[in-house]
């Protein structure tokens, strides 16, 4: 259920996340919407809007396919770069703070 619920949230605001766009204040609350959507799925557990980096729940992260990784990830580099000018994420693990993820220009690399 929490999977396709993340599913849901991840594609509905898909073609709203592209490269190189300048996001509007609506554009960022569809964006924060999306992301207190990822949230209640149990995937991102927290935030941190100065370091660019999120936590997630691993045993959720673990579960997704790329794919969906990207897309959820994505999300939040939209919302970073309407906030601060760069779309960079860091992915953390929640337990051990081992980086999971990198999301940048180059797309998603995931360790």
């Amino acid at each position: 259920m929490k999977k396709l619920m993340l599913m849901f949230a991840c594609t509905i605001i898909t073609g709203l996340v592209q490269a190189e766009s300048k996001y509007t204040a609506s554009d960022n609350a569809v964006y924060v919407q999306a992301i207190n959507d990822l949230k209640a799925t149990g995937l991102i557990i927290s935030m941190n809007e100065d370091s660019h980096t999120i936590v997630v729940n691993p045993s959720v992260w673990a579960a997704l396919d790329y794919e969906l990784k990207e897309r959820a990830v994505s999300i939040v580099g939209a919302h970073f770069d309407y906030q601060s000018g760069y779309s960079s994420v860091t992915v953390l693990d929640r337990y051990t703070n081992k980086k999971l993820a990198a999301f940048g220009i180059f797309g998603l690399k995931v360790y």
